[in-house]
């Protein structure tokens, strides 16, 4: 098992959340950190960045209308890994989300044990 690292930093300061790996996770070294002066999550692979998720907030409701990986890093889960700790930091955050992006939208489809983490306001058919 591996430990991963989500950083949000907060006026300077930063709080630090690790969670070991389950076995049936699948990408090792992925760092994401909340860069809110970017206004976007980003993943870092050995201090790479691998990827990143864009977000808007607006009260207790984070939209996220894009996510990208770097080609070079294509195919490994990184974007599966990103949206992963998006979600759990939202969850200890007690925040929702509005999955604008599709990749965001149809992660949380296969993985409806995060479907408690959208935004009502955003009615749930346009998941598809």
């Amino acid at each position: 098992m591996h430990a991963r690292i989500l950083t949000r930093g907060h006026s300077g300061s930063e709080e630090v959340f690790a969670r070991r790996l389950t076995e049936g996770d699948h990408v090792d070294g992925v760092v994401v950190t909340d860069a809110p002066e970017r206004a976007r999550y980003e993943a870092h692979i050995d201090g790479v960045l691998a990827g990143f998720a864009e977000y808007r907030r607006s009260g207790d409701v984070l939209a996220i209308p894009h996510t990208e990986v770097d080609p070079s890093f294509g195919g490994r889960g990184v974007g599966s890994e990103l949206v992963r700790q998006v979600m759990d930091d939202l969850r200890g955050r007690g925040l929702l989300v509005r999955p604008l992006c599709p990749f965001v939208a149809a992660w949380i489809e296969k993985n409806p044990d995060y479907a408690d983490l959208l935004d009502p306001a955003y009615a749930a058919d346009d998941l598809g």
